[in-house]
């Protein structure tokens, strides 16, 4: 059985020290704010109508995050593009942002060269600056892909709030940085599990796929949620916005036997709207009156960016103690020993 408290054990598990990209999301998303705060945005960007930020997987998150934080309130639309070729709408009043890092970065390239091929304004933003062909881009430090998530919702912010799209963002990253703070120390690995509901979620979710439900404003996190718990634990979970939960929980009913192999999550916003709250708790009451486990996982903070990025810190807590108890390198590396059976759950704990 795996030890979630001996620093020991973890220290094995982890050879990367996947476990300090989780911790940093303080330290990152301060460094590159103050960092993107001294960078310029490329010229024609201010006469943009519309604003393409073009990325996928966990930098599309990233991308989403920003966005979400400046959704209602921006003079400009901002859409997130996670195609591999350029809508037909992108044009010299369009700024294209691309959100990329590591080395996989021809098709990125090829994108930002064909919206800068159509006049548009392009920006990139990158750890690398030798894969854009001399366009514009802001480069911040380099890192494992899955750990530079603050960083890039950092700059990513940082480019929305210069364009004007939100007046000043500096209060929301100071919230999200102390309150990320305040909940390292509930949710790393020297917190005790009895004191650890990241290390007791994982315990649930043992042997268990994951369904989450989160309401619209929320949804990048839990995304990330489904994401971590994918590639860090090679764990199956998905993600469905609160606005689908009749549909989705209309078809849970069979086959009666894989219920108990569910564990059904809501992630909630720390100032939800009565219609929301209203719909999140009808539907776990469906699933729980249906023989499902379920549980919910509360944001923290005011403010959009801290909200959503205190759940995803959340969740990348959990998928990383899940990967240590299914025996697997958190980074995506080698393996570990598996945890035993039914043993690790109610040593865990296997919430109802």
């Amino acid at each position: 059985m795996f030890n979630l408290d001996s620093a020991d054990s973890i220290s094995r598990a982890d050879p990367s020290g996947h476990l300090r990209g989780i911790d940093s999301y303080p330290e990152q998303l301060a460094l590159a704010w103050r960092q993107a705060a001294g960078l310029g945005l490329p010229e024609g960007a201010e006469n943009a109508d519309l604003v393409l930020l073009a990325a996928t997987g966990d930098a599309a998150l990233a991308a989403d995050v920003a966005r979400h934080c400046v959704l209602f309130r921006s003079r400009l639309p901002v859409v997130l593009w996670q195609d591999s070729a350029l809508p037909a709408f992108v044009g010299p009043r369009t700024f294209v942002v691309i959100v990329a890092s590591g080395t996989e970065l021809a098709a990125p390239g090829a994108l930002a060269a064909a919206a800068a091929a159509r006049r548009a304004s392009v920006l990139a933003i990158s750890d690398r600056v030798d894969a854009w062909r001399g366009l514009p881009s802001w480069q911040h430090p380099g890192g494992e892909a899955r750990g530079l998530f603050a960083t890039q919702v950092a700059y990513t912010l940082e480019v929305l709030h210069k364009l004007g799209c939100v007046p000043d963002a500096a209060p929301d990253v100071a919230e999200a940085i102390e309150v990320l703070d305040r909940q390292r120390e509930r949710l790393t690995a020297a917190s005790p599990l009895r004191r650890n509901p990241a290390k007791r979620m994982a315990g649930q979710l043992i042997e268990r796929n994951t369904a989450l439900f989160v309401v619209d404003e929320l949804a990048p996190a839990g995304r990330r949620w489904a994401s971590a718990i994918n590639q860090t634990a090679r764990a199956w979970s998905e993600c469905f916005p609160l606005v689908d939960a009749d549909q989705v929980a209309a078809g849970a009913l069979f086959p009666e036997g894989l219920i108990e192999r569910y564990m059904v999550l809501f992630l909630r916003g720390a100032d939800e709207v009565q219609s929301s709250q209203l719909r999140a708790d009808q539907t776990r009451l469906v699933y729980m009156t249906g023989g499902y486990n379920t549980d919910s996982i509360a944001a923290i903070g005011r403010g959009r960016l801290a909200q959503l990025l205190t759940l995803a810190q959340f969740g990348d807590y959990v998928a990383y103690y899940l990967a240590l108890c299914y025996g697997v390198d958190p980074s995506g590396v080698g393996s570990v020993e598996r945890c035993g059976g039914s043993g690790e759950r109610g040593a865990l704990g296997a919430g109802a």
